[in-house]
C-alpha cells in the first residue's frame, strides 16, 4: 500500500514482498534520492504542529499502551525506512512540488483546522520520510484520535502505516496487534478498504513468517489472495520464502 493507502500494482507488490525491509542506504545505492531532514533551527518559522503533539494530553488511541508506542521518544535519531515507502511517497502527486513545500502546506492547513485527520496522516508520512519516529507516530495517533466512524479506508490506511512504523522499530508483535485491530473487525465497506485489507493480510504474512509462525503466515497469504487476486505475484514470492524456512525448520508448522 502506498502512503495514501492506494493498492500497489503486481510488480510493485512483488517489490514490496522482496524489498520491504531495504533501508535508506540501500535505496540510495540503487540511485534513489532521499530528502534531508529540515534544520531544527528552521522549525520555528512554522507553527510546527507535529512538534507539540507530544505535549497534547487529548491525543488518545487504543494503541497507547503498546511497548513500541510508549518507546517512541527513545528514537531520537533518524530511522531508516523501507524502499517501497520512499518510492511511493516521492511518487505521490502531492509531493511533486517538494517535500518541504508539502510540509509547509500541511502545517498551515492544520494551523487553521487541527481536526483535519487526513492532513495529520499526510504530515505523518512526511515525518516518516524524514525518519522522525516520535513525530510520525504522534501524527498517526492524532489522526486516529480524530477519525469519524465511517472513515473506513483512512482507518485501515493508518493502521497499515502505524504497523509499518512499529515494524521498522523492531516491535513485530505490536505491529501485528495494530494490523489485527482492523483486520479482525472485518469492516470492508469500500473498495479502498478492501484493497487495504488485502495488503494488511500480506503484511501479517510477512511478520508471521519472520516470527517463524508458518501456519499464521499461510493463513494470512490465503486471505490476502482471496481479497485481491492481483497480489498473486507477491504472494508467490512470500510462499517461496515460507517453503524455504519450513524446510529449514524440518517441516514444522511453527507455534502460534
Amino acid at each position: 500500500v502506498g502512503p495514501d493507502g492506494q493498492l500497489l500494482g503486481p510488480a510493485e507488490m512483488a517489490a514490496f514482498g522482496g524489498l520491504a525491509y531495504m533501508d535508506a542506504g540501500a535505496f540510495e545505492a540503487m540511485g534513489g534520492t532521499l530528502a534531508q531532514p529540515p534544520d531544527a533551527d528552521s522549525l520555528h518559522l512554522l507553527q510546527d504542529p507535529a512538534g507539540v503533539l507530544s505535549l497534547e494530553e487529548a491525543v488518545v488511541t487504543p494503541f497507547d499502551g503498546l511497548q513500541g508506542v510508549v518507546a517512541r521518544s527513545e528514537f531520537n535519531y533518524p530511522l531508516k525506512s523501507p524502499l517501497v515507502f520512499h518510492e511511493m511517497f516521492l511518487r505521490s502527486p502531492d509531493v511533486s512540488s517538494g517535500v518541504e513545500e508539502v510540509r509547509a502546506s500541511l502545517e498551515e492547513r492544520l494551523a487553521e483546522d487541527d481536526s483535519d485527520f487526513e492532513s495529520w496522516e499526510q504530515l505523518g508520512h512526511v515525518w516518516r520520510h524524514y525518519g522522525n519516529v516520535p513525530r510520525t507516530m504522534d501524527c498517526y495517533r492524532k489522526a486516529l484520535s480524530l477519525l469519524p466512524p465511517d472513515a473506513h479506508a483512512v482507518r485501515s490506511s493508518l493502521h497499515i502505516n502505524l504497523a509499518g512504523l512499529l515494524d521498522q522499530m523492531k516491535f513485530v508483535e505490536d505491529a501485528l496487534v495494530v494490523l489485527h485491530a482492523f483486520l479482525d473487525a472485518g469492516d470492508v465497506t469500500t473498495y479502498e478498504a478492501e484493497n487495504n485489507f488485502a495488503v494488511g493480510y500480506m503484511m501479517v504474512a510477512q511478520l508471521e513468517l519472520r516470527a517463524k509462525r508458518f501456519d499464521g503466515a499461510e493463513a494470512a497469504l490465503a486471505a490476502s489472495l482471496q481479497l485481491q487476486p492481483r497480489l498473486r505475484p507477491a504472494v508467490v514470492g512470500v510462499q517461496k520464502e515460507l517453503k524455504h524456512w519450513k524446510k529449514r525448520a524440518g517441516g514444522s508448522g511453527g507455534g502460534d
